[in-house]
């Protein structure tokens, strides 16, 4: 077995081949030609939860467990932490562990980048992030490659954070980076907007974005978890990663069709069914499409199996000897 950590994954990481992973990934799942099943959850003391995502397809199957611990950036620790299992589909025998939280980054950015590359409008010029964790950095990275940003907004609620986010990203991009006051400053200004904190409560609203911009709402991924208030407009589109998945556990989307706020119309359907030609994408420079990500089990498979083969022709990581023989 083929143990890769955090630099392991880093090293081994090609973001144009993982939004190319990631769309394949996505179309197939929407298809129905790969397995992936909902996400179990258990609720740990405090806000601390434990999370199992199981996953198959034809040539691969495994998991990826996760703890969701969010007191630890105090502690200068990923408030995720986790690994993903890859085991051979014909015998079973685990064939790989990586790290999880890393996996969960790179392959999340991934997803963002093919979504942005698919619907945004090709002359955008302003990146828009809305939070400055890990996810916030390999976003801007991903991204970078389908569009050629010139100015990136960034806000976070911790300024600090912001900070160390615009120093690190110095050495990765030419664009201008700006610290902005409030997220609503950001939407104004962005072409493309993430979002990606772990909020309560609501930090934008669908009726302040601005004609033409594409939202990669990639936070609040737990039910509870809200970062917008969805309302239908004429010219907004919504496209899941899940239709299921999201209905189920996208609180902006469940309490927007609950109250009547967003009506089902405004869901076109999966980012699979758009990368498989099934659904349209943005079809005029006014539309405002909105993609909203809770997280699959299955994009965390196909992401280590992508990261697993470049490793090995890389020689990274750690082999052990590890499976059960009669």
């Amino acid at each position: 077995m083929l143990i890769l950590n955090e630099s392991n994954i880093l090293a081994a990481n090609d973001f144009a081949l993982m939004r190319q992973q990631m769309r394949e990934a996505l179309r197939r799942f929407s298809i129905g030609d790969v397995t992936n099943f909902p996400r179990q959850v258990v609720n740990l003391t405090g806000q601390r939860a434990l999370g199992f995502m199981p996953a198959f397809s034809e040539e691969i199957i495994g998991y990826k467990a996760v703890s969701v611990h969010p007191e630890n950036r105090a502690r200068n620790l990923n408030p995720h932490q986790g690994v993903v299992v890859l085991a051979d589909a014909l015998t079973g025998q685990p064939r790989a562990l990586l790290d999880g939280s890393t996996v969960t980054a790179l392959r999340t950015a991934a997803i963002s980048a093919a979504a942005t590359e698919e619907l945004s409008r090709t002359h955008a010029k302003v990146l828009g992030i809305i939070g400055a964790g890990s996810q916030a950095f390999q976003h801007v990275l991903a991204l970078s490659q389908v569009r050629p940003f010139e100015k990136i907004l960034i806000y976070s609620r911790t300024l600090e954070l912001t900070q160390k986010l615009i120093h690190e990203l110095r050495n990765h991009t030419s664009a201008e980076l700006k610290e902005v006051t409030s997220p609503t400053e950001v939407l104004f200004h962005s072409d493309v907007l993430v979002t990606c904190t772990s909020s309560t409560a609501m930090l934008c609203s669908s009726g302040d974005l601005p004609l033409g911009i594409h939202v990669n709402a990639i936070g609040a991924c737990r039910p509870g978890s809200r970062e917008f208030n969805l309302k239908t407009r004429s010219s907004l589109k919504i496209y899941m990663d899940s239709k299921a998945s999201c209905l189920s556990e996208a609180s902006e989307i469940i309490d927007g069709l609950k109250t009547g706020n967003l009506s089902e119309t405004t869901l076109i359907g999966e980012i699979g069914e758009c990368f498989d030609q099934q659904v349209p994408g943005r079809t005029t420079p006014d539309d405002i499409t909105f993609f909203k990500s809770v997280g699959l089990g299955i994009t965390d498979l196909f992401a280590a199996d992508l990261l697993v083969r470049r490793a090995i022709d890389m020689r990274l990581g750690t082999h052990i000897n590890f499976g059960a023989r009669v």
